[in-house]
């Protein structure tokens, strides 16, 4: 909660700044996310120098940080510096109260616009300490300095590439070891690029897709593959188990499945095998049923249990009186994905944690009878893409 309110507190300060210095063009695209509010940051892609008289100006690892709380036409973010150097030595760097604003000024690509500096306290400025020398670089509050922009990845993996390229910047240099003396000047010039992207919350490491557009585009994370119609095989080492209480049913599960197209949605069939409880054998019987696999972010989704009318899941011990049936069921929570391996070996594994399972259980031997909603399962399906059939050549698979 203390990361929110602070990215609250920074985004309102910005926010009322930016009424004081104006706001970029109403008719530009603007800077927007899959969901707000967002948790933007930004690295450098290609090094971000800025040469003056007597040298250069740069850090290895400059860092943006910020967030969004609707679309706007500006998006102010704080920067952040390490590894300094000013005129070949070591520099220390202290943004003081200012930060970077990316504006965007036109409505489509290529995009346009504009970077300011922009000073909460009236005469602070992003100072460059280079104490061996010595000698200080000072660079102030100004507006209107040359920006672009370029939408990159799709979903959740959309970032922006900000590009700088202009030589109208204002500096002052103060000290007397300053390369060719001090003095203030506005013919500084700021090549490299930042790369901006967003996630969820604070340190949730959950992907935001950031882009810049005249309307909003809604997340639509998709389970894809190099060619289709692709088929799936989901055998995996590790154990199912069935959790209806007060027993556990462990056994192994496969699922095959297949996609003519990029879904957010997968239907599997499972084959179940080797399933026990305390020793006795368990039949489980599918009946046509499948599950339904439904993607809600990269990360994230839902799996529902369909049946043909009037079947269920069964699971019927073979040497005591127990019979468990599982109905159709939808929107269950508890589904983890993650893609792994490259090329042709990609995989998305799919982590089933499902609770809150609809169940009736019937027997002398079964503990408690009835119909409960408090049936739990666990398995991982292993979505390997195959061309032709479950058996043929594999195919790469992910989510994105």
């Amino acid at each position: 909660m203390k990361h929110i309110r602070a990215l609250k507190l920074t985004v309102l300060c910005a926010v009322l700044g930016l009424a004081l210095v104006g706001a970029a063009s109403a008719s530009a695209s603007q800077f927007r996310a899959e969901k707000y509010e967002a948790v933007v940051s930004g690295k450098q892609t290609t090094q971000v120098v800025a040469t003056l008289s007597g040298g250069t100006l740069k850090c290895s690892t400059p860092g943006l940080s910020g967030g969004l709380v609707s679309a706007s036409s500006s998006l102010p973010l704080t920067p952040a510096f390490s590894g300094c150097m000013a005129f070949g030595v070591k520099a220390n760097v202290s943004p003081n109260s200012c930060q970077y604003v990316f504006n965007s000024t036109n409505e489509a690509a290529p995009f346009t616009g504009t970077l300011d500096v922009y000073c909460t306290k009236g005469g602070d400025a992003i100072v460059f300490d280079a104490p061996s020398l010595p000698c200080k670089v000072e660079i102030p509050a100004q507006s209107g300095r040359s920006a672009s922009y370029t939408n990159t990845g799709i979903n959740a993996n959309r970032k922006i590439e900000a590009a700088l390229n202009f030589s109208n910047l204002k500096y002052t240099k103060t000290g007397a070891g300053c390369p060719e003396g001090p003095g203030s000047y506005e013919t500084g010039k700021v090549n490299g690029t930042y790369i901006l992207s967003a996630e969820v919350e604070p340190e949730s490491l959950i992907k935001n897709g950031l882009y810049l557009g005249k309307e909003q585009v809604a997340a639509e994370p998709k389970i894809r593959a190099e060619k289709y119609p692709v088929y799936f095989d989901s055998a995996y080492s590790g154990s199912t188990w069935f959790g209806l209480n007060p027993y556990m049913v462990t056994g192994s599960m496969r699922t095959e499945g297949s996609l003519s197209a990029a879904s957010a949605d997968v239907s599997l069939t499972p084959i179940f095998s080797g399933f026990t409880y305390f020793g006795n054998t368990v039949n489980v019987s599918t009946n046509g049923c499948s599950f339904k696999l439904h993607a809600i972010s990269e990360l994230a989704g839902t799996a529902s249990l369909i049946c043909p009318a009037g079947k269920e899941i069964t699971l019927k011990a073979t040497s005591s009186n127990c019979l468990v049936t599982l109905p159709a069921q939808s929107d269950i929570g508890g589904v983890k994905y993650e893609n792994s391996g490259t090329g042709t070996g990609r995989i998305v594994y799919s982590t089933l944690g499902l609770s809150g399972l609809k169940y009736t259980a019937t027997g002398s031997e079964c503990g408690p009878n009835g119909t409960f909603e408090n049936g739990k399962f666990s398995s991982v399906v292993r979505l390997q893409g195959h061309e032709g059939s479950t058996s043929g050549p594999a195919i790469g698979t992910w989510i994105e």
